[in-house]
């Protein structure tokens, strides 16, 4: 099911445009990253409230919900397959045929994807580790801008509802 899936968006990706990308504007919790303009954490109160929401056991770090890891190579790659989630995966000689646009739609059709399918994101790389310059910090801020959080343990990227219940 991952091969079909990664080889219908790769195809999808082929046929659209480049999407604009910007960095990201969401206020910073305390500091400041310098390739990560900010991020935003969700509130150490309302976690328990918006990890219950997204099907994450914030006990045991469980998801019930579908997860995708991303991070940096081979990072991502290996806790996708110890938690048996989803990841983007594409051979190298396929990715390296495509353009730096067709690369990064690929990517944001994947995202996209995952994100109407209602998936938490598992990050393999703390985001203070992220490369400067790297794919993986076009990700990060893609998720941001689209209204993901990182949690208060820096391990998952969630869809953030600032309407739960303030404890």
């Amino acid at each position: 099911m991952k091969k079909l899936v990664l080889l219908i968006l790769f195809f999808v990706g082929l046929g659209s445009g480049c999407a604009n990308y910007n960095h990201l504007w969401i206020h910073s919790p305390n500091e400041k990253l310098p390739h990560i303009e900010s991020f935003s954490v969700i509130p150490a109160g309302q976690w328990r409230d918006c990890a219950r929401k997204n099907g994450i056991n914030i006990r045991n770090g469980e998801c019930r919900n579908p997860v995708t890891v991303l991070g940096h190579y081979p990072e991502y790659v290996e806790l996708a397959e110890q938690l048996d989630a989803e990841s983007m995966q594409i051979p190298m000689d396929q990715w390296n045929a495509m353009t730096e646009d067709e690369q990064w739609n690929t990517t944001t059709t994947f995202f996209d994807y995952m994100m109407k399918n209602d998936h938490n994101f598992r990050l393999a790389t703390p985001v203070e580790k992220a490369r400067p310059g790297s794919y993986y910090i076009r990700e990060l801020n893609y998720l941001f801008g689209k209204g993901y959080r990182l949690s208060p343990d820096g391990l998952w990227l969630v869809k953030y509802d600032p309407v739960l219940k303030k404890r």
